[in-house]
């Protein structure tokens, strides 16, 4: 959520286009998100497994295309990267969420994860201040590529394989916390 409460001041307090085009961004971002939906599929038979870990790599890649951009097309082609990854992170987390719960509890982990969701995205401005308190918005962007790609580690260790037994709750417990992660950034 970083993207769309710091793009449109970044490229205004940079200079780099108008209000208007800031805001356009984020309507870059969405166009990303639906491309990457769509190819969820196609991707995910393409990576398999590898797939998060590409994903949080493609995200690390657009927030330091931001952070060092100093450009109006590099924001863009970051804000539009950050969407894709968004739209093949979002059904891949929820996919291997409801792969390790039982049927009968696919619900609780559907809500799991929303409630996650919502509560990264409510915290995100709070957060983003404490982490940036000067307003050098960049430098923000950079911070947050480190900071996932720093849980990305963490957040690629979710297997969602054979023998999980006892462990899913606690499974889905952390895909619900790296859930919560990915979308306060």
């Amino acid at each position: 959520m970083t993207i769309n409460v710091k793009v449109p001041s970044l490229i205004v307090d940079q200079h780099l286009s108008t209000p208007a085009v800031g805001s356009m961004a984020i309507v870059v971002m969405s166009i990303g998100t639906i491309i990457g939906g769509a190819a969820y599929g196609k991707v995910l038979k393409l990576l398999g497994n590898y797939m998060m870990a590409v994903v949080i790599l493609l995200m690390v890649a657009a927030f330091l295309t931001i952070g060092f951009g100093g450009h109006l097309s590099a924001v863009l082609v970051g804000t539009f990267i950050v969407g894709g990854s968004f739209g093949l992170y979002v059904p891949l987390i929820f996919s291997r969420a409801l792969s390790i719960v039982p049927p009968a509890r696919s619900n609780d982990g559907s809500t799991l994860l929303l409630i996650g969701s919502n509560l990264a995205n409510f915290l995100c401005p709070y957060i983003d201040k404490a982490l940036n308190p000067g307003r050098d918005e960049s430098q923000l962007f950079l911070m947050v590529a480190m900071i996932l790609g720093g849980a990305g580690h963490r957040i690629c260790q979710i297997n969602p394989g054979p023998g999980i037994g006892n462990r899913v709750i606690e499974s889905v417990t952390l895909m619900q916390q790296n859930n919560a992660i990915v979308e306060l950034l």
